[in-house]
């Protein structure tokens, strides 16, 4: 929050101090002086404190209807917002463990982050596969809009620089 969004809420918590407003223009106050990154990144950290718990990493209340999902899956698939509440489903219920831990959230642009952490995924009697992961997320109107899982950081800032929700990986290797 930049020094003017703070005066500004500052003000307006004084005046609503003043005035003894009731509890929800408290609420509206907070949420008109939270800036668009800080929803945002309140969405990404909401996404993944549940999906570091094991459970569902996007459900509809969090994605966008027009989403478009490139999970971390191989082979690499496009998935709508239907699809992947789904396929998250899926997971969860054939697989013991299977978790997604945010470890860095860096904003590129607005709207558009690059998320840093890994995946713990369950292999039943072959123990776990725990690696590094990356995501590359947009989200739009308060939801997620898009979201690419890849294996580093700067594959995730590629996706967002050339705007690529194929299922092919980063820079079309495979």
């Amino acid at each position: 929050m930049t020094p003017s969004e703070r005066e500004r809420r500052a003000r307006l918590q004084a005046s609503c101090d003043a005035l003894d407003c009731s509890a929800s223009v408290h609420r509206w106050a907070k949420e008109w002086t939270t800036s668009a990154t800080e929803q945002d990144e309140h969405l990404i950290r909401q996404i993944f404190e549940r999906a570091s718990k094991g459970r569902n990493l996007l459900s509809v209340d969090l994605i966008h209807p027009d989403a478009i999902v490139v999970p971390h899956t191989d082979p690499p698939v496009a998935l709508t917002a239907t699809e992947i509440i789904e396929m998250v489903d899926r997971y969860q219920r054939d697989n013991p463990v299977y978790e997604a831990h945010a470890h860095e959230i860096r904003r590129v642009s607005v709207g558009r982050y690059v998320v840093v952490g890994r995946i713990r995924l369950s292999r039943g009697k072959n123990g776990f596969a725990d690696t590094p992961a990356a995501w590359a997320i947009v989200i739009k109107d308060g939801k997620v809009y898009r979201v690419k899982g890849t294996a580093t950081a700067l594959e995730a800032e590629r996706v967002l620089e050339a705007d690529d929700w194929s299922p092919t990986p980063a820079g079309g290797r495979r």
